[in-house]
């Protein structure tokens, strides 16, 4: 007689808890000037205001922070601190290659998450745009101000240094040598620029050696 060899599997089934993934996205705005076609991100001079957010992501979700106590420190130092404030800002004090350090803590019972953000103190920076040479008319010059602490650049002084000779204008200047024999023609140039309320900003280009052909 034959006997049925019956081979019985049994699986044990192993349940593994799922691993929370967690992520502080940190980002930052900074309330001054820059040109409309720069796609830069501004950076702070010394007064410049900075807007902070934060969102908590979990899962690839984004968390809902309004029972979550959040910390704000700045170099640091606490500066900001409530349930959901997701967002706060700060004036920046120190000056030009000072690196602000932000660092944030979201509390909720016993979970806690971090995440840290350094944002550099820059200088007022001038961009001088020019022809490559002199001509007799239309020779257009323009300067292209960023970072500075104002909203437009009707706050701000222009002063082109034309053979270290002042001339106060806006941030275009055509220069015009039909009245001049332009083979004598040979200029220094470059801009200075000012904030109106504040005359400690101060901006220059880099100077430009320009000349007929």
């Amino acid at each position: 007689m034959k006997r049925a060899i019956i081979l019985i599997f049994f699986t044990l089934g192993i349940t593994f808890a799922p691993k929370t993934f967690a992520y502080v996205l940190l980002t930052f705005q900074t309330e001054n000037y820059s040109p409309s076609f720069y796609i830069g991100k501004n950076l702070p001079i010394t007064g410049s205001k900075i807007n902070l957010g934060a969102e908590l992501i979990l899962n690839d979700r984004i968390q809902d922070l309004k029972n979550y106590k959040i910390y704000w420190y700045l170099d640091g130092k606490l500066f900001a601190r409530g349930y959901g404030l997701k967002q706060t800002s700060f004036v920046v004090g120190n000056t030009s290659g000072y690196n602000n350090l932000i660092n944030i803590e979201i509390k909720k019972g016993s979970k806690s998450y971090e995440s840290s953000l350094v944002i550099p103190t820059k200088s007022p920076s001038v961009i001088m745009k020019h022809p490559d040479f002199l001509m007799e008319k239309n020779n257009i010059f323009q300067a292209f101000p960023y970072f500075f602490n104002v909203d437009n650049l009707n706050e701000l002084n222009f002063n082109w240094i034309i053979n270290e000779k002042e001339k106060e204008g806006d941030n275009i200047l055509n220069l015009d040598f039909s009245n001049y024999p332009m083979k004598s023609q040979k200029i220094n140039i470059s801009v200075k620029v000012s904030n109106k309320n504040n005359y400690l900003e101060i901006g220059k280009s880099k100077m430009a050696s320009l000349s007929t052909l």
